[in-house]
């Protein structure tokens, strides 16, 4: 017969005598000559597990480590501002889920996570924090304008958090050579959205132009107008004719013109 409610996972509850009878007197239909006997009072404990920090920081890693190929390659921790108090559910088979607040887990603010026993909901808590992810990156060892031909000598690889950084460059070659594309801050981290493939045919350079007709070519030579990469179409002014025409950037200094 059910004759209380158990106490909370971890507790005890002490049940007297006179608490069974008048249960069982209230819900059965006992003799009148009915005799007692039994302690004087019962203790009931309730065993538990207990989660405290350790098991809830032990948690949030092993959710980063398997969600790791959706991650830069880095060295990602969770720092909480603060952890909450070893708590206590009940014994049996225990499982949970880590719900981040945002998609992109590097830029959450708190990690949720529903502890379940036995499959069945049995704490919700919230951890407030930040993601960090520390990884070797390229930045900028001296200010670079932009519109700059970025060489080896003016950047270096650094160790920086990246967990704000949309699109960071881990290797050098990755920026040597290429058009910083704005304004770049000495030991800033330089991102890919910050540079660009420089022009192969700069605005005001001499240019051949090869001017196409089937399979007779005539070359002449002209001043470029604008900047272009190859397969650009770019405006050129022929330097005979002072005539303004269009053609193809095919390579450095080669401007072709189909007629």
């Amino acid at each position: 017969q059910i004759i209380c409610k158990s106490a909370d996972p971890g507790k005890s509850i002490t049940v007297h005598p006179v608490e069974v009878k008048n249960f069982l007197s209230s819900t059965l239909e006992l003799p009148p000559d009915l005799k007692w006997e039994g302690p004087d009072a019962t203790i009931v404990h309730r065993e538990s597990l207990i989660i405290g920090s350790d098991k809830i920081e032990e948690v949030i890693n092993d959710f980063l480590l398997d969600n790791s190929h959706n991650l830069p390659q880095a060295d990602i921790t969770f720092k909480a501002k603060t952890l909450p108090l070893p708590f206590h559910v009940p014994k049996g088979n225990l499982s949970w889920e880590v719900i981040p607040t945002s998609p992109d887990i590097l830029k959450s603010s708190a990690m949720t996570i529903i502890f379940k026993i036995d499959g069945r909901v049995r704490k919700n808590i919230s951890v407030r924090g930040k993601v960090q992810a520390l990884a070797e990156v390229v930045v900028a060892r001296i200010p670079l304008r932009r519109g700059t031909i970025i060489t080896h000598d003016q950047v270096t690889l650094a160790t920086r958090d990246i967990s704000k950084i949309s699109s960071p460059c881990f290797e050098s070659d990755q920026v040597v050579g290429k058009l910083a594309d704005s304004n770049i801050r000495s030991n800033e981290i330089i991102e890919l959205i910050d540079i660009n493939i420089p022009p192969t045919i700069r605005r005001g350079e001499l240019v051949k132009i090869i001017l196409k007709s089937g399979s007779f070519n005539l070359t002449a030579t002209g001043i470029a107008k604008m900047d272009g990469k190859i397969n650009d179409i770019i405006r050129v002014k022929n330097t005979s004719s002072n005539k303004m025409i269009h053609g193809r950037v095919s390579g450095p200094g080669i401007v072709e013109v189909n007629i």
